[in-house]
């Protein structure tokens, strides 16, 4: 009996057919094969294996399993903490992102990515920056990493933020004691 068709099948959960995900080779017979999965969800574990048909049953290869890299995080909320302890730092967090097991966060004085991480494998989505300058403005942006690799970079915020808070007035109080 000969193989009508074969491919590959995937899913995320163990010991995929061909009855879920599949891609069918344009191939037949037996020999080497290669395919290309698409449209795979981001930070997903998902299990695959090789199959052949002859018509009347299925076959299925060695399983194999693999985790897609993690979506880009969202824009990060980022706010000066209040004084007197927040002089020089801010406050940084983000939803989590699904499939991510840390994350690295990149703090720069110009809207572009630096090359190096300020902060690196936090297993939070949340942490504060310290020993920035005060009243300088700062972007953020946040990767999402897991054991496969690292995201695409998170936006920045629109406007960039600053550690401190900018005095823009005083008022003064005084008491005045006249002597008789």
């Amino acid at each position: 009996i000969s193989i009508e068709s074969r491919g590959i099948c995937w899913s995320t959960s163990p010991n995929p057919t061909t009855e879920d995900n599949k891609k069918e080779n344009a191939g037949v017979g037996i020999g080497v094969f290669n395919d290309l999965m698409t449209s795979l969800a981001a930070g997903n574990l998902y299990y695959v294996r090789a199959y052949a048909s002859n018509g009347i049953s299925t076959g299925y290869g060695t399983q194999v399993s693999f985790t897609t890299l993690p979506a880009a995080p969202a824009t990060p909320a980022v706010s000066s903490v209040g004084y007197p302890a927040g002089s020089g730092k801010l406050n940084v967090s983000w939803p989590e992102v699904h499939g991510a097991t840390v994350y690295d966060v990149f703090v720069h004085t110009e809207n572009t990515l630096p090359d190096s991480p300020t902060e690196s494998n936090l297993a939070t989505a949340s942490c504060t920056l310290t020993g920035l300058i005060d009243y300088q403005d700062y972007y953020v942006w946040i990767k999402a990493k897991n054991a496969t690799g690292t995201s695409s970079p998170s936006s920045t915020m629109v406007q960039p933020v600053f550690p401190g808070v900018k005095v823009t007035g005083l008022l003064l109080a005084s008491k005045v004691a006249l002597e008789p």
